[in-house]
């Protein structure tokens, strides 16, 4: 029986010792990685902030302190860098939070921001103090996100954030915290500097005209909080934020209300001349005399060659402006969510505001032409990326490994399928089939929006519609005092149900207005239940009142509704309210005739 024993210890040792030798990882003094490129080591002093504290703040409020290193393999150079040497980066002081949005809480490896104490050159990226490490979460490839840097790079798009593939190992100083927390990619940060966005900073006191018309970067607001100092809306329902300036002292940021209404008039002023109808805004200045069209041109084909799942909805979508000069678009950012993501490679969608009217520009000079003058550049560099050889077969080659031990840390879920080289195969076959498709129908683009001109008595408005697609949504019954509403039509006079209506070619409805005293007016309104009691959620809070307008044949139906307390219940649309806490109300609704009910 020791016999046995003996041997089955004998047999667990020799097994340590070989999966030792097999690994990437050596646990000598120090945990150490070594997979051909370079490794970050990130050593945290827990005594100013743990690391479990960071890892789970969903706001990434927790910052912790210490150091960081790189080891750089002897002679290394990375693949699209080979004229930069690389060196050892000693230890350097920095301060590291969590960063992202559905991955931070989402998936087990996570991104985060870096601050060191000094700028430094790391890896031959520039000197600066802010950099970020994407953990690729959703992108099993680890790639893609480098792939489209090299794009933007070499289709003259300014400031595209570069980075480089690192392994990295995060440790305590106290020694008892040691973990290798994958294949991640290092890059540079979007915001304003030097070797960033380079473009004027401004100051906190600037207020001078000379000085605000420069820089800002804008971004998407739809992941902005909207009691954001920095988020707002234009009069089209555009989403928008600040990014630089932050107008945000609660987070890092200050109150300059000069700066903030400058760009946010500019931003207004160019959608004005969007949906102008002829694209001259108020000035007559068109809008391609405040925005860079070949940015936009470049950024759209970016997007449409990817098919960015979060082109233009996320705030990765950037606008930048510098002073005395007009709107760019860029840099790109967040590229995890593209790239043969599904097994599709057809199609133009149409993205929502300011894209699907700049793609009903079709003159000479417009979005659609300058789309189409440069294609063939971006096309080129596609192809570069695909061919056998190319940009998409270095980066693996390069990064294999790494992939590899990454993937034993983070196990692919049973539900998937993933093959390291039949994914790198699949996706350069599918950026060529993406690219022969959109070679294909770059004509489809003159008819995928239509503009529908929308007169309502002396005031006419503008809605672009995709391609089949309805207006309900965009056209809204109007209201004008003294006048009847009695439903839309055509030019010549034939009914328009908005609700059935599918746009397929330019188009004019107009309201059919009469004068309110020629009109049936509505005598009197019934509710089914005269007392309703309703459970309070704030998840659902919205409740819809039931009711009736006699007679059903009564040209003005109008209601007028009223609240007794908008703290309980405030109006909302079309019989609607927002319930905002449990209490009593009473809701009044007014019919034109004057007859009043309530419930």
């Amino acid at each position: 029986m020791k016999k046995k024993v003996h041997l089955t210890i004998i047999a667990a040792f020799l097994a340590v010792i070989v999966m030792v030798l097999t690994s990437n990882v050596s646990y000598a003094d120090e945990m150490t990685v070594d997979n051909g490129i370079p490794v970050m080591y990130i050593t945290i002093d827990e005594s100013q902030g743990t690391i479990d504290d960071m890892n789970n703040d969903e706001y990434h409020n927790t910052k912790c302190f210490g150091t960081v290193s790189i080891d750089v393999p002897d002679g290394f150079r990375y693949s699209d860098m080979q004229d930069v040497s690389l060196s050892d980066m000693p230890e350097s002081v920095m301060e590291i939070k969590g960063r992202g949005n559905s991955s931070w809480m989402s998936k087990t490896k996570k991104p985060y921001k870096l601050k060191l104490d000094k700028k430094a050159d790391v890896l031959g990226l520039g000197k600066n103090k802010h950099w970020v490490l994407l953990a690729n979460a959703y992108d099993r490839t680890l790639i893609k996100d480098r792939v489209t840097a090299w794009l933007g790079d070499d289709i003259g798009m300014e400031f595209t954030p570069r980075g480089v593939p690192v392994d990295i190992v995060m440790r305590n100083t106290e020694g008892t915290y040691e973990k290798y927390l994958g294949s991640y990619y290092l890059s540079e940060q979007v915001r304003v500097g030097e070797n960033r966005i380079e473009i004027d900073e401004l100051e906190e006191g600037d207020t001078d005209t000379a000085l605000i018309s420069g820089g800002y970067v804008v971004q998407n607001g739809g992941q902005t909080d909207i009691k954001s100092p920095n988020y707002f809306v234009t009069k089209n329902g555009a989403v928008w934020a600040n990014h630089t300036p932050n107008f945000d002292p609660d987070d890092g940021g200050y109150v300059n209300d000069v700066q903030r209404d400058y760009i946010r008039g500019y931003m207004q002023d160019v959608e004005d001349a969007l949906y102008s109808g002829d694209f001259e805004g108020a000035e007559r200045t068109s809008y391609r005399d405040m925005m860079d069209i070949k940015s936009a041109a470049k950024y759209w084909l970016v997007m449409q060659a990817s098919m960015n799942a979060d082109a233009y909805v996320t705030g990765s979508t950037y606008l930048y402006k510098d002073r005395d000069d007009i709107l760019y678009w860029g840099p790109l950012w967040d590229f995890d969510y593209a790239w043969y993501y599904d097994d599709d490679y057809s199609g133009f969608p149409v993205h929502p505001d300011w894209v699907k009217v700049m793609l009903y520009d079709k003159e000479p000079g417009g979005f659609v032409s300058e789309i189409r003058a440069c294609w063939p550049e971006v096309k080129d560099s596609l192809l570069r990326i695909a061919e056998d050889g190319g940009v998409i077969d270095q980066y693996y080659e390069e990064t294999k490994l790494s992939q590899q031990m990454d993937l034993e840390y983070y196990p692919i879920d049973p539900d998937e399928t993933f093959e390291p080289e039949s994914a790198k195969e699949q996706y350069k076959a599918w950026i060529i089939n993406r690219v022969t498709w959109m070679d294909e129908h770059m004509d489809d683009l003159d008819n995928r929006v239509h503009k529908v001109t929308v007169k309502v008595q002396e005031d006419t408005y503008y809605v672009f519609v995709e391609d089949g697609y309805g207006i309900n949504g965009y056209v809204s019954n109007p209201v004008v005092d003294g006048f009847t509403f009695l439903g839309w039509e055509d030019e010549e006079g034939n009914p328009v149900d908005i609700f059935e209506y599918q746009s397929h070619n330019d188009d004019t409805i107009i309201a059919n207005m009469i004068p309110n005293e020629e009109a049936t007016l509505a005598t009197d309104i019934f509710f089914r239940q005269k007392d309703v009691y309703i459970p309070f959620d704030e998840e659902h809070d919205a409740f819809n009142i039931a009711y009736t307008v006699i007679p059903e044949d009564a040209q003005n139906k109008d209601v007028k509704w009223t609240s007794s307390d908008d703290d309980v219940a405030s109006y909302w649309t079309n019989g609607t309210f927002k319930i905002k806490k449990p209490g009593d109300v009473t809701i009044t609704a007014t019919l034109v005739s004057g007859v009043s009910k309530t419930i």
